[in-house]
């Protein structure tokens, strides 16, 4: 089983170094990496964890985005909705929706300067390194985050 794991999660860490320096190249982003990286999520998700939460949160993430998308007229490309899904798949329902806000919250951010200063607003800032990271953060320290925002209130 540990064979499995670290294959699962080698093939993981190359689907997003693959997927993060393209859309900081090319501003693109491939569906078939986003596809393996769905597959290799769900394989996880039977082998070590729930596949239903998983099918579930993937879809909950695809929703979510898909209504971003379209209420962005353009702003954020299908490509960032399709990896988003892939990687909800590797999450829990609250992993993943913790993803998603700490992925805009990180966005937001970095787009806020570009924003105020930036003389050319037709800037596109690349969504896809921030949905990494947030998904890294999510994926390896989600359920100690969230404990700690629950325990808050």
């Amino acid at each position: 089983m540990i064979l499995i794991k670290i294959f699962l999660l080698t093939v993981m860490g190359i689907c997003l170094a693959v997927q993060g320096f393209e859309d900081l190249r090319h501003k693109l982003l491939y569906d078939n990496v986003s596809l393996t990286l769905l597959g290799a999520g769900l394989a996880y998700a039977f082998f070590f964890g729930n596949l239903f939460e998983s099918i579930y949160a993937c879809g909950l993430v695809l929703i979510l985005m898909f209504v971003i998308y379209f209420c962005s007229r353009g702003g954020m490309g299908l490509g960032d909705v399709f990896l988003a899904g892939a990687l909800g798949a590797w999450l829990s329902p609250f992993t993943s929706a913790l993803m998603l806000v700490l992925a805009f919250v990180m966005g937001g951010i970095l787009a806020l300067p570009i924003l105020i200063f930036g003389k050319n607003h037709k800037y596109a800032v690349p969504f896809a390194p921030f949905l990494i990271a947030a998904f890294l953060l999510s994926f390896f320290y989600g359920k100690q985050i969230l404990d700690f925002y629950f325990e808050m209130w």
